[in-house]
């Protein structure tokens, strides 16, 4: 029996591919190596957890790292994300909008971006 991953318990419809124009989405893009680094040195020190973003004027201003799961509701996905490959991003958006919670993968993957940038160099902040 294949173990679950984080992408397998979101449901498909929720799945943002490569491509897609999205306002939430795209300011993760543009510093994704900081935010895939700052997931793998959190995993590396403090173990498992979330990626905290916070969106304003439809920029990221701030990363940091979360051990744990942020909720009891979200447990299940913190607990089977693949952290070489997978992060899960809280996304605090400083206007109206709720906060989201979304595993993503990309490239270059967590553990590969943080041998490029290293979370330290990049300013990130691991709690």
């Amino acid at each position: 029996m294949e173990e679950s991953t984080a992408l397998d318990i979101v449901p498909p419809e929720d799945l943002r591919w490569e491509g897609t124009r999205d306002p939430l989405f795209d300011p993760l893009l543009v510093r994704w190596l900081e935010i895939a680094a700052t997931a793998w040195e959190g995993y590396r020190t403090r173990g498992r957890g979330v990626v905290l973003t916070t969106l304003a004027g439809g920029r990221v201003v701030d990363i940091g790292y979360y051990p744990g799961s942020p909720c009891d509701c979200h447990a299940e996905l913190v607990a089977h994300y693949e952290p070489s490959e997978q992060v899960i991003v809280v996304v605090h958006d400083l206007g109206p909008e709720l906060d989201y919670l979304l595993p993503l993968a990309g490239w270059p993957s967590p553990r590969e971006a943080w041998e490029i940038a290293g979370a330290t160099r990049l300013g990130a902040t691991v709690q």
